[in-house]
């Protein structure tokens, strides 16, 4: 007996020893079953994106603020008969669209889409995480797919399948993959997100695109809510957000196309200088502090060999 005070090395009983190993079987045995789940799906002429909402009177008035501010920056007498003019009268058109919270991030990630590709049209195009306004907008001149498959395991679709890749605002849903190992369940070690993108890697075709939008773990609504007192987080429920460079470090087989800093939820309009002027008191770069990351990544012509899966730390 150790005597008081004393260190003791703890031992777990066996029957937990027993039973934690079970239930890692049982997960590991459950993701294996998962992954032959098939949710790819192509959309019909008529689909409405899962992300609809309904008007009220709150809506409403958010509606006029954020489509004031998309004509802002998408002025309607230069834009005129452009694919972004044309996406604006197709969310506003479509009650269930126009009213969502994030109708100034559709209008701004597609207006970036189209500057990086211009002409959308005679495509295969793939959404992860279900299908989105701009999706349904590009349905007729493409054939396009979404699937709510579990990212952390596989991307249901064929090897080499699809001109483009869509994942907006899913990044920072992604858990890692079910845990094997007692540093997998105490760690969090990017298995999930690892995985995510050799799927994406793997269901592109050579020269490929995949068009990425997700919170900024170094905006300046982090920064705000450090300096309040809260999590510095853009949205707390969040699995994890990323800075870009953490970002290009994950997308490191692909090469970049295209970035851009978005302002899509908070600081949108007002006094643009107040977006800048606390990182200027404090010495630092007010480069890419916008909440949102807009990422065009780019698949090879010859695509580079990916890291196996695992390889990460202990």
């Amino acid at each position: 007996m150790a005597r008081p005070g004393a260190l003791s090395r703890v031992r777990a009983p066996a029957q937990l020893k027993k039973a934690m190993r079970s239930v890692m079987a049982a997960m590991a045995l459950w993701g294996r079953d998962h992954e032959k789940d098939d949710h790819m799906q192509r959309l019909s002429d008529t689909n409405v994106s899962s992300w609809s909402v309904s008007a009220d009177d709150a809506r409403m008035a958010k509606f006029e603020f954020l489509m004031k501010e998309a004509q802002r920056r998408y002025p309607p007498a230069k834009y005129r008969n452009t694919p972004v003019a044309r996406f604006m009268d197709f969310l506003c058109s479509n009650d269930s669209y126009k009213y969502s919270q994030h109708l100034l991030r559709y209008v701004t990630t597609f207006g970036a889409i189209s500057r990086t590709r211009p002409d959308m049209r005679n495509l295969t195009i793939l959404e992860t995480g279900g299908s989105c306004p701009i999706l349904d907008f590009l349905n007729g001149d493409n054939a396009c797919y979404a699937t709510e498959s579990d990212l952390r395991l596989e991307i249901d679709a064929p090897d080499d399948f699809a001109d483009v890749l869509f994942s907006f605002e899913v990044i920072e849903h992604i858990k890692d993959r079910p845990e094997q190992t007692f540093n997998d369940i105490v760690l969090f070690r990017e298995t999930g997100i690892r995985s995510f993108v050799r799927e994406i890697h793997r269901v592109l075709k050579p020269g490929g695109l995949v068009f990425i939008t997700t919170p900024n773990a170094a905006s300046l609504k982090v920064l705000e809510n450090l300096l309040a007192h809260q999590p510095p987080m853009v949205f707390r429920p969040h699995v994890r957000e990323y800075t870009r460079a953490e970002l290009e470090t994950l997308f490191d087989a692909f090469e970049v196309v295209d970035y851009e800093s978005q302002f899509n939820f908070f600081s949108v309009a007002g006094d643009p200088t107040r977006r800048t002027r606390i990182f200027e008191t404090l010495g630092a770069s007010t480069a890419d502090r916008g909440d949102d990351h807009f990422f065009c990544f780019r698949k090879p012509d010859v695509p580079e060999a990916l890291g196996a899966e695992g390889d990460s730390d202990a």
